[in-house]
């Protein structure tokens, strides 16, 4: 099953919608809003260290590489966009965080 915040991407991999939210006492997926996940990050959001560490907690909650990750859309925003450089993805690891 696919979760309304992702979506197929046409260059293959994937696009995941997330809204972030930064400054949080501990990194987590808080639930769904808007049609996005909504992740508790814990760093501020300055010098794109928020970023990082949303990517460092994607990587290691989804199973892929640091490096198969990108954000293409966001980088100043709570609404992100990120492109998953993989053609499988268990999105149930993701889900059972919910």
């Amino acid at each position: 099953m696919i979760p309304e915040f992702v979506r197929k991407a046409s260059k293959g991999g994937w696009y995941l919608s997330v809204w972030a939210q930064p400054k949080a006492k501990k990194t987590e997926i808080s639930g769904v809003v808007e049609g996005k996940l909504k992740i508790r990050v814990n760093a501020p959001p300055v010098e794109n260290k928020a970023n990082e560490c949303l990517l460092e907690f994607l990587s290691k909650s989804l199973g892929v590489k640091k490096s198969a990750l990108k954000l293409v859309q966001g980088e100043t925003s709570r609404e992100k966009l990120i492109w998953i450089k993989a053609e499988e993805v268990n999105w149930q690891k993701l889900l059972n965080l919910l």
